[in-house]
């Protein structure tokens, strides 16, 4: 097979203070591909050419020395990785493959996020949806040779809503400890063997980093965290945890 692809991009930008606490960026970014794909045995699999502009918008606004509050737009392009793409397959055994997915197309996503600062505390709320999401080993089981492959897809949309805490604490000179709540709500819809697929899910994550120094020589380090049962692209994964000791 034999790809090439041409992509000529063009970006403009505009950074100023509206005042002392108050700041604004803007930026557009214009990108077009051309995207070509022939094989020995096929011809042309892909010939696809497209433009999209890419606009970003970011205020921020300092409230007082320990307060501020950032938000901000913008809309990004994921293309397709070359192991995404490549059309050959990784004998994983037997009865198990991976393969490349030479027709999968770039995701485009519109993302919000607000942040929220007091002091070394961080409030983050982001929302974002996503149009031909990429998702990466996606299981296709063929019953009548009980063999299963897995693959990279593009799911018809995605949808994402979250909200990250981070608390730092500090006890005494020695302790440090650095904690993250993530809650996150996703949806998805794909089609399977033309079968339309909805899935939504309400993941949490919580994590901590403990660091405990006791000497100019010597610290102790815990970190640990937990992720509840989520989905990804159209599978649900269950809840795993892990716990580091150093």
């Amino acid at each position: 097979s034999d790809l090439k692809e041409n992509i000529i991009a063009g970006f403009a930008t505009v950074d100023f203070k509206i005042n002392e606490n108050n700041t604004f960026k803007a930026g557009l970014r214009y990108e077009y591909t051309d995207s070509k794909l022939n094989t020995d045995k096929e011809g042309s699999v892909v010939d696809r050419q497209f433009g999209q502009f890419f606009p970003s918008i970011f205020y921020s606004r300092k409230i007082n020395d320990a307060q501020s509050f950032n938000l901000s737009y913008s809309r990004r392009i994921t293309r397709p990785t070359f192991n995404d793409m490549a059309p050959f397959a990784i004998f994983l055994d037997p009865n198990t493959f991976f393969f490349g997915n030479a027709s999968l197309q770039p995701a485009t996503a519109n993302n919000i996020k607000a942040d929220y600062r007091l002091n070394s505390y961080m409030l983050s709320i982001q929302y974002s949806r996503e149009d031909s999401t990429i998702a990466r080993f996606q299981d296709r089981v063929n019953l009548s040779s009980n063999q299963q492959a897995y693959e990279p897809i593009n799911l018809s949309n995605s949808e994402n809503i979250s909200a990250n805490l981070s608390i730092p604490i500090y006890i005494g000179n020695n302790w440090t400890m650095q904690n993250n709540i993530l809650v996150l709500y996703s949806q998805a819809e794909s089609y399977y063997d033309d079968v339309l697929v909805k899935l939504s899910n309400t993941n949490y994550n919580i994590s901590t980093t403990q660091t405990l120094l006791l000497n100019n020589d010597y610290s102790i380090e815990l970190n640990a965290f937990y992720n509840s049962p989520s989905i990804s692209g159209r599978s649900k994964n269950e809840s795993f945890y892990a716990v580091n000791f150093g």
